[in-house]
């Protein structure tokens, strides 16, 4: 009868441990964001260039504003480096950069 019981409960720890296993070490599915439940806003990461520092760019599809954030690592907080009208930027109108006007020149028309 030991023996019996013996058996069992090393079966059951076996399949235990297998489904440990199967569901530590399966690969998590990547998930974007799905267009019906995204919302109207997307993220990416990427640098700002001409610095060291990288940002967070929050595209607003509502009012089709693009956003640019850091995050400053001395005061722990997350903070606004500038703003793009897309629409107007794509309507024709000379562009503004964020909370400083022509910081990074006027741009040309080709």
């Amino acid at each position: 009868m030991r023996k019996v019981l013996l058996c069992v409960l090393i079966a059951v720890n076996v399949v235990l441990l297998l489904g440990l296993v199967v569901t530590v070490f399966k690969p998590q599915d990547a998930s974007a964001q799905p267009v019906p439940l995204s919302g109207n806003y997307l993220m990416v990461s990427g640098e700002i260039v001409g610095t060291t520092t990288d940002a967070v760019y929050l595209l607003n599809l509502g009012t089709r504003q693009l956003h640019a954030l850091t995050y400053d690592k001395n005061t722990r907080e997350v903070r606004l480096v500038g703003t793009r009208d897309l629409a107007r930027d794509v309507g024709g109108a000379v562009p503004t950069i964020g909370p400083t006007p022509g910081r990074y020149g006027t741009p040309t028309r080709r």
